[in-house]
């Protein structure tokens, strides 16, 4: 099919999940209302997107509700006050999904309240679709890193997967990422 950008033709050493070559690019989105309902809300806006996984691609679509249930399940996975290796990345990352998720980094205030009434205007709908675009391309970036070797991080990968239809590697494809990965690169075998 067709293959990503040069920019992101990038890959980390071999791992146990399929982000590290993945990549999401919403490509639209749409309100759809039915003819019973009288006005658009939040739960009828889909986001269309193109799920990059190595040299082929597949099209998803999740609504406006399905990235509210993203946050919740990240933040479950996460576990706030959990032990691990990390130091102040995984509370860092906690702190952040909660309270950045839903607002927009380019709203001020009154943008913002008005995005609140007003969630189904095609402004609003814009402006999401670009902070949920820098959203999933900074999960896919901090979710890459295969340092971590908390157990949290093996479960918001696992969910990050789970809303981008991404399965995980099998035992084969990941043993032959693994020699191809130390062929390419001598320093990681």
């Amino acid at each position: 099919m067709t293959q990503a950008p040069p920019m992101h033709r990038y890959s980390l050493p071999s791992s146990g999940h399929r982000l590290d070559r993945t990549r999401v690019d919403i490509m639209r989105a749409a309100v759809r209302v039915t003819d019973d309902e009288s006005k658009p809300c939040r739960a009828n806006t889909f986001f269309v997107m193109k799920v990059y996984d190595g040299s082929d691609y597949h099209i998803i679509e999740q609504s406006w509700s399905a990235f509210r249930e993203l946050k919740t399940n990240l933040l479950l996975a996460l576990a706030k006050g959990h032990k691990c290796g990390n130091g102040p990345l995984c509370a860092q990352l906690h702190g952040h999904l909660k309270h950045n998720f839903d607002r927009p980094k380019s709203a001020n205030l009154r943008m913002w309240l008005q995005l609140r009434l007003r969630p189904h205007k095609e402004v609003a709908t814009a402006l999401f679709l670009q902070h949920f675009q820098d959203l999933l391309d900074t999960l896919l970036v901090v979710l890459r890193q295969d340092t971590n070797d908390c157990a949290a991080f093996a479960a918001l990968r696992a969910v990050f997967a789970r809303f981008i239809a991404v399965r995980p590697p099998t035992v084969l494809e990941a043993a032959r990422c693994s020699i191809a990965s130390s062929v390419l690169h001598p320093m990681c075998a």
